[in-house]
Formats: structure tokens, sequence, C-alpha cells
């Protein structure tokens, strides 16, 4: 809880508790910039790392516009 607070999450009042800090329209552009990285990156990795995906995306949805995986070459590290 005491890293949360120093990272102006929630707010500690004495006496009261940790309540929810108000956020400003500059941190909660922040908040969803690290959310649009988590988002876009998790699948990215799992895709790379020959993870299936196919139950994560909708049935509507054709494969033809899924997300590709990186193409790496053999021995390019």
């Amino acid at each position: 809880m005491r890293l949360l607070v120093d990272r102006g999450l929630p707010a500690h009042e004495r006496y009261r508790g940790a309540v929810v800090a108000r956020l400003g329209q500059a941190r909660i552009d922040e908040i969803f910039d690290y959310r649009k990285v988590l988002e876009l990156g998790a699948p990215r990795m799992a895709l790379v790392s020959g993870a299936d995906l196919t139950p994560c995306w909708p049935r509507s949805t054709t494969s033809s516009r899924w997300p590709r995986a990186p193409r790496h070459r053999r021995g390019a590290n």
C-alpha cells in the first residue's frame, strides 16, 4: 500500500486510511499510455513465443486481419 501511496494512486489520510486520490488529466493520460503498452505488448510477446491466441479473438474476425508475429531469421540474434 505504501508503494501505491508513493506513486500517488491512493492518498493516505490520517485517521481515515487510504482513499482514492483525485487524478488530473495528465495523470489519467499517463496511466492509459502504460495500459496501451501492456495491452498491445503482451499479445505480441505471446505470438513471438509461439502461443496460440485463436481463443482470444472474436469469431467474427477473419484470420487475415489477425496480427502477425514478427518474423525472425535463424541465427539473427
